[in-house]
């Protein structure tokens, strides 16, 4: 009774875990693919000053919860959403409007990518 019961505890810490990893990840990539797009479409109004402040911050966002979100996600995903970010507010910072759309559109695409990668599917199993 005593391993049927230990077995359970380790179960729900284990379910816990991996339910926590899978609400912090797909979170914090909504609350970044937001501001990314409202960065985007404040610099297709010509507001390059609220694009500015709204892509910084996302990159606040990113990286307040990196750390917590590389425990549950390989670096290499987690890098190149952080990539394509930085890109993009090098290019708003230059008035690149263009390339800064273009930027955000990768950015979005890789976030958009990664959450639906987190949510549980027979694709992402196999």
């Amino acid at each position: 009774m005593k391993r049927l019961i230990g077995t359970i505890v380790i179960f729900l810490i284990i379910a816990g875990i991996a339910a926590t990893g899978f609400f912090i990840n797909t979170r914090t990539a909504d609350m970044v693919m937001e501001k990314v797009q409202k960065s985007q479409q404040y610099a297709i109004d010509g507001n390059i000053e609220n694009a500015k402040k709204e892509l910084a911050e996302a990159i606040d966002e990113w990286e307040k919860k990196i750390e917590i979100m590389l425990l549950f996600v390989s670096h290499g995903k987690l890098d190149e959403i952080e990539e394509a970010i930085n890109i993009a507010n090098s290019y708003i910072q230059y008035d690149e409007v263009p390339l800064f759309y273009a930027e955000c559109q990768r950015a979005s695409t890789l976030l958009d990518h990664f959450k639906s990668v987190e949510y549980p599917s027979i694709n992402n199993i196999f």
